[in-house]
């Protein structure tokens, strides 16, 4: 039987509390992804860069993950936020 539902439209997402969770593990997962992308980039990256990662909603990774792809630095990476 196949799969027609993602889990992202699924009533989890409107669980409170597992809800909450799905979300914040998700972009658990997106800061992990986008912090080996830049430390492949710029090798060892700041402090300051693992802070905002470990603290980021997932618009603000997928915001940064697009900049890093025309932005020389990291402080212009994440100078808007």
């Amino acid at each position: 039987m196949p799969v027609t539902e993602s889990l992202l439209d699924h009533k989890v997402l409107d669980h409170k509390v597992l809800g909450r969770e799905f979300k914040r593990g998700f972009a658990v997962g997106q800061a992990r992804f986008l912090r080996r992308q830049l430390e492949y980039r710029y090798k060892q990256l700041p402090k300051w860069v693992a802070d905002k990662l470990a603290t980021a909603t997932s618009a603000q990774i997928e915001e940064w993950a697009i900049r890093s792809f025309n932005k020389k630095s990291l402080k212009a990476i994440f100078d808007r936020d």
